[in-house]
């Protein structure tokens, strides 16, 4: 049987495991069907990696609501993430790269058989427009792609 939950919910379950100061360990939740861990690395201010490894024993569909979103690349080497038509199907064959701005809603599913691992990069986008700067390609087509606020954001 397929379990649904809210974005709010599959936070609340985390069970923190800090480490150092600048990082965060989490078990994934018992409770929900999961084992394995996430962990969270602030690499510098505004950049960071976020590493991820488990599965669940039933299927799973988190509901994300609309938000503001940071830059993000995602690299997946195992597992298949499944949306409903807002994204494509994310698998170890296919990465996700996405700029700053409003996120739509939408579901992600995970299911029973996949075993999830891979990294996340996320940057906020002040961070990214001062590198972006730095290579003085300021008005460029990255600028334009990447760095939105209060518009629809572009994922690849």
């Amino acid at each position: 049987m397929t379990l649904t939950i809210s974005s709010a919910d599959s936070q609340s379950q985390r069970h923190n495991l800090n480490i150092e100061e600048f990082e965060e360990c989490w078990g994934r939740p018992e409770s929900l069907g999961q084992t394995g861990f996430t962990r969270q690395i602030k690499l510098m201010s505004g950049i960071e990696l976020e590493i991820f490894d488990w599965k669940c024993d039933r299927d799973l569909i988190v509901d994300i609501p609309v938000h503001q979103h940071e830059i993000q690349l995602l690299i997946l080497t195992s597992g298949c993430l499944t949306y409903n038509e807002v994204y494509p199907t994310m698998q170890s064959k296919r990465s996700y790269l996405s700029g700053s701005g409003i996120s739509p809603a939408y579901h992600i599913k995970y299911s029973q058989s996949e075993h999830f691992k891979g990294i996340n990069i996320h940057i906020e986008r002040e961070v990214f427009r001062i590198f972006i700067n730095e290579l003085y390609c300021n008005n460029s087509a990255y600028t334009n792609h990447f760095l939105k606020q209060d518009e629809w954001k572009y994922a690849f």
